[in-house]
């Protein structure tokens, strides 16, 4: 989907122009150290 997102920027020459930020809610469910989880 990022592709998408970038490619429509760059069709319509906004990409230049454009900042893109990425933000997750979760964790990685996979980690079972909950100490590293807390420290990050």
């Amino acid at each position: 989907m990022i592709w998408l997102l970038i490619k429509a920027l760059k069709d319509n020459n906004l990409y230049d122009n454009t900042i893109i930020i990425a933000y997750a809610d979760h964790y990685l469910y996979t980690v079972s150290d909950y100490e590293i989880l807390k420290k990050w």
